[in-house]
C-alpha cells in the first residue's frame, strides 16, 4: 500500500493582509488511527456559531470541518477549516455528494484523495473547496463545492 501521511502545503502569507492558509492537502485514505479530538476541535476559534456569526456571516452555518477528513487519516489543526455546515454533514445535494466522495475514499483504503481551498482575499477562509478523489478504475472524481 502507498505512504500513508496526508501532506499539506501551505501560505505563511507575504505581508499582514494574508492570513496563515492551507493552499492544498493531499494522501492516501486510511483508517484513522486515533479518536477525534473534540475537546482540541472546539477550542480551535471557540464556539463555532458564535465566530462565524461575528466573522463571516450571520445566515450562514459552519461546522469545524476538515480538508482530508479524519476518517480517512486526516489530522487536526492546520487541517482545520469553517466548512458550510450543510455540505459537512450532507444536508444539502452537493453535500450529498461530497460525503459521497469521502465515503469513497473510507470504503477503498489507499484511494489517494485532495482537498484544494480556493480564497479570493487574503483571510484563511476559502470560499469555495475543489476535492478529488482518484478511483480504483484511475479515472478522477473531482468537484467544487462553495463556502459561503
Amino acid at each position: 500500500m502507498p505512504d500513508t501521511r496526508v501532506t499539506y502545503l501551505y501560505d505563511m502569507g507575504n505581508d499582514n493582509d494574508t492570513e496563515f492558509r492551507v493552499i492544498a492537502a493531499y494522501g492516501y485514505s486510511q483508517p484513522a488511527t486515533t479518536d477525534r479530538d473534540s475537546s482540541r476541535m472546539r477550542a480551535w476559534l471557540g464556539p463555532t456559531d458564535q465566530y462565524a456569526e461575528a466573522v463571516l456571516s450571520p445566515t450562514v452555518k459552519y461546522d469545524k470541518g476538515h480538508f482530508i477528513a479524519h476518517s480517512l487519516g486526516g489530522g487536526f489543526d492546520m487541517n482545520l477549516f469553517l466548512q458550510k455546515r450543510e455540505i459537512n454533514r450532507g444536508w444539502s445535494d452537493e453535500g450529498k455528494i461530497f460525503r459521497s466522495m469521502e465515503n469513497y475514499a473510507k470504503d477503498n483504503v489507499g484511494t489517494l484523495v485532495f482537498s484544494r481551498p480556493l480564497y479570493d482575499n487574503g483571510s484563511g477562509h476559502p470560499y469555495a473547496i475543489e476535492y478529488g478523489v482518484f478511483k480504483q478504475d484511475g479515472t478522477l472524481w473531482l468537484d467544487r463545492f462553495e463556502n459561503r
